[in-house]
């Protein structure tokens, strides 16, 4: 019995001094003598490493704060789901932000998904119209909490407004009961 797992535990060896090797081989190129080694093309450039791209949208997003950009916000039906189109505007329109942030969707079993659907930052020069674009950026959780300040502050305002309507039309119905408000008077005086 202990020869069996003597036997094994040199297979067991054997095979990881093999496996070693192979991977070993894998890792190290084989170079011809007199041949160079050049770096792989990359695929396709990532605008999130361009330099200077994270320090031109923190100060985009800063000056959209700062200076009290116009923000115009629409419920989107272009999307599955519901999705707001943001359009962010400086004073001047010379840089605008065309946003969609998607917080619901008809496929996904959540009641709460939030997606950044579009986050593109465009100016007009002599060329013609620049843009960049965000969306598929590392920076979509930052910029998807920026948005979500704006649509939060949206529906505040859309409640604070539907809520003063139901208050106007309770006073309203409220003023219309005489005979009660007679009665509510009339006991008010015998109690005294």
């Amino acid at each position: 019995m202990i020869w069996i797992l003597g036997i094994v535990l040199v297979l067991l060896v054997v095979s990881q001094i093999h496996l070693y090797s192979i991977i070993k081989s894998q890792k190290e190129p084989k170079i011809e003598k007199g041949s160079i080694i050049l770096k792989p093309l990359p695929d396709k450039v990532d605008s999130d490493l361009v330099e200077g791209v994270e320090e031109m949208l923190s100060e985009v997003l800063e000056s959209v704060k700062l200076e009290g950009w116009e923000v115009d916000i629409k419920e989107s039906s272009l999307f599955r789901g519901d999705a707001y189109d943001i359009i962010i505007k400086s004073h001047n329109d010379d840089v605008v932000i065309d946003s969609v942030v998607r917080y619901k969707s008809h496929y996904s079993s959540t009641d709460f998904d939030i997606r950044l659907l579009r986050f593109k930052i465009s100016t007009n020069d002599i060329s013609g119209i620049k843009s960049y674009s965000f969306t598929d950026s590392k920076y979509k959780n930052d910029i998807i909490v920026f948005l979500w300040d704006f649509i939060l502050e949206k529906h505040l305002e859309d409640n604070r407004i539907e809520i003063e309507n139901y208050k106007s039309i309770i006073n309203t119905i409220r003023k219309k009961l005489t005979g009660l408000r007679r009665s509510e008077r009339l006991n008010q005086l015998l109690d005294e």
